[in-house]
């Protein structure tokens, strides 16, 4: 017996130790005031007060073995015998919040403010109850009343500034924002909270205010110089952040980012003359951190205009980049002037660098891509696609781009599967699927699976019936098998009325009308198409299309400068030995 009234006793410490109003008087009898719901019940005989000091403290004991149940049990009985405690209603509400009868919780709680309505926590309760309830305005009409009851709440002003702030009352934020600094001075959060308040209701004159509140008492900080200033930026003052700036900049060791806010404004008032004059003297300066330099060279670079302008922010990006030469950043902003500059081996150098150095996006894997595709790089196109694909396996462009190496090193079957990959990871994309098609009919082609390759380039024309690229090689292929000549006369009909200045697609619409036999229609096409371009096929083309209208010598000479170009086919030289056609 002694040993479970020793058990008795650890649990009601700890019962006090939660809630002080426990231990403050004995638990006695009270006249009803209010009929609480009648929940759990398990019995209702009359209780002496030793009986329901045990009772209270097994229910704090389940309450905090976490059987809330059984303690939602025992409270309940104690309230159906009459005993109004404040710290009975807190730990049973407590408990019924805990099995999810909210409502009862709440009224519980409530019960409590009735019986002590000088204790904090009994309002922070309920209105915890209201705030994760949603029910924001009664949250807040509890926290009115705590602090206008309770003793030692002016830290709640804290709690009723942040929800205002939160349901729009800006006002009403604002004055508990004022309440404790006049108890406590200027604080940091305090301010800055109150300073988001005048921002949101666009009073730019009191959040301006609070910025220099917060500068003057907190000289060392920085942050709130950059802020203040950055306010005047964003609302057009920027007269008077650029005098902040101007003087901040003559103390020592300034702080770095003011260079940053100074080429907005720059930017803003279109002085690019001071911006170009500035960033030389800024990226030289050692006592500003490279990531500013980083951040200023590259935000600043779009404003470069005329090739000096383009030429100087190069020669910029490359000087720091040989300072801080493991920075991803300026390598990619390298080889974007040099893309600028048309340089573009040069910027494949540094795209490439900035990869290794950590810069593996999709975007900048696309541009190493583009660049390869673009200088015919096919080996090192091959090489890279499938660096950028061990990354990114499922990316359809990528597998594109393979396809395209592959296509060029004339590994066809290799590139069908590659090109099938893209169509499979292209989401119903019309330029992927167009490319993909089109690419396939060229790889069949080269392997003379012809009914293959025109089913592709049908795909092709299906995604886009208007791809200039599919219209040319379907039509010229169909020309060079002598196959279907009336479709590829309706295909390089529709070319040319799309692209009607482009000399290849000229010259595509010649040799069909020339295998067709039709010389004569076909001349003006080749012709055309050969002063436009030093494409030797074109030329040999048109001495061709010469020869079969009997201008044998006007014809030999397209043929010889098709050979000295080089480039042509390879009856070229018989050609020209024999003086005629060669099949």
């Amino acid at each position: 017996m002694k040993k479970k009234q020793y058990i008795y006793t650890i649990t009601l410490l700890i019962g006090i130790l939660c809630y002080t109003s426990i231990a403050n008087s004995p638990i006695a009898f009270a006249q009803k005031k209010k009929e609480p719901k009648k929940k759990d019940v398990v019995f209702a005989k009359n209780l002496t007060p030793p009986e329901i000091e045990v009772l209270f403290t097994e229910a704090l004991k389940y309450y905090f073995l976490e059987d809330y149940s059984t303690a939602v049990s025992l409270f309940n009985q104690l309230i159906l015998q009459g005993v109004e405690k404040a710290g009975i209603f807190f730990y049973a509400s407590k408990a019924h919040w805990k099995i999810g009868s909210k409502e009862t919780a709440i009224e519980y709680a409530q019960n409590a403010i009735e019986q002590e309505p000088t204790n904090k926590y009994n309002y922070e309760l309920l209105a915890q109850y209201y705030q994760q309830i949603g029910e924001t305005e009664k949250a807040l009409s509890t926290y009115e009343q705590m602090v206008q009851k309770a003793p030692n709440t002016e830290l709640y002003y804290q709690y009723l500034a942040e929800l205002y702030q939160e349901a729009g009352k800006n006002a009403l934020a604002i004055q508990y924002y004022e309440k404790l600094e006049a108890l406590y001075g200027v604080q940091k959060d305090f301010t800055r909270n109150k300073q988001k308040v005048y921002l949101k209701q666009n009073d730019i004159d009191n959040a301006i205010k609070e910025g220099q509140k917060l500068i003057l008492n907190f000289p060392d900080e920085p942050l709130y110089l950059q802020e203040l200033i950055t306010i005047l930026i964003e609302n057009n003052r920027t007269d008077e952040a650029q005098k902040l700036i101007e003087q901040s900049l003559q103390q020592p060791y300034p702080n770095p980012q003011l260079y940053v806010l100074l080429c907005e404004i720059y930017l803003k008032k279109n002085e690019r003359e001071k911006i170009i004059a500035l960033l030389p003297k800024i990226l030289q300066n050692p006592d500003i951190d490279p990531d500013t330099k980083v951040i200023l060279l590259i935000t600043n670079a779009p404003i470069a205009q005329t090739p000096a302008e383009k030429e100087l922010f190069s020669t910029l990006a490359i000087g720091l980049f040989q300072k801080y030469p493991n920075n991803a950043t300026l390598a990619t902003l390298v080889g974007d002037k040099k893309v600028e500059e048309k340089k573009y081996k040069e910027a494949l150098h540094y795209y490439l660098l900035a990869a290794q150095l950590g810069n593996n996006t999709q975007q900048h894997w696309v541009q190493i891509l583009e660049i390869d595709s673009e200088l015919a790089l096919y080996d090192s196109l091959l090489k890279h696609t499938e660096e950028a694909l061990s990354i990114y396996p499922n990316y359809a462009v990528f597998w594109l781009y393979n396809g395209g190496a592959l296509l060029a090193q004339k590994k066809y079957e290799d590139a069908i599967d590659a090109l099938a990959q893209t169509k499979k990871l292209s989401y119903g994309s019309v330029d992927l699927l167009t490319d993909a098609n089109r690419m396939i009919g060229d790889a069949h082609q080269a392997l003379q699976n012809y009914p293959q390759s025109d089913q592709a380039y049908e795909e092709a024309l299906k995604a886009n019936p208007n791809d200039v690229f599919t219209l040319n090689n379907y039509s010229y292929y169909l020309a060079l098998r002598k196959q279907d000549l009336s479709k590829a006369i309706q295909l390089s009909e529709k070319l040319i009325t799309l692209a009607p200045e482009n000399p290849t697609y000229m010259d595509t619409r010649g040799w069909i009308l020339y295998q067709n036999e039709q010389y004569k229609e076909a001349i003006p096409w080749l012709e055309k198409a050969s002063q436009l371009t030093e494409d030797a096929l074109i030329w040999e083309h048109y001495g061709d299309a010469l020869f079969q209208i009997n201008e044998i010598e006007k014809a030999i000479e397209q043929w010889l400068k098709a050979q000295k170009k080089g480039g042509a086919s390879d009856k070229i030289n018989q050609k020209i030995q024999e003086k005629r056609i060669v099949e």
